[in-house]
């Protein structure tokens, strides 16, 4: 990734952090959406459809990444939902 690509990412992430966390969740849809038909139109040039077989397989190649990335907001929520109970108590 390069040096530009990397603070686009980085302000994504800051961009993410203060979405509501229903947004988030349309946030990783669109996200999903983008990488498959970027797979697909990568493959534009050796014309053939996506049989289920294939999007089986793009989506087991997310599966992983989804549960990672769901832990981690829970994690940040967790501490988040912490800070605002400290701050509330004074």
């Amino acid at each position: 990734m390069s040096a530009e690509a990397n603070v686009v990412v980085q302000t994504i992430v800051s961009e993410l952090a203060e979405l509501p966390d229903e947004k988030i969740v349309e946030v990783l849809d669109f996200v999903r959406f983008l990488r498959v038909r970027y797979r697909i139109n990568a493959k534009r040039y050796a014309p053939r459809t996506v049989n289920e077989e294939q999007w089986a397989r793009l989506y087991a190649e997310s599966a992983e990444e989804d549960v990672q990335l769901a832990e981690a907001g829970i994690a940040d929520y967790d501490a988040r939902l912490k800070q605002e109970d400290a701050d509330a108590k004074g």
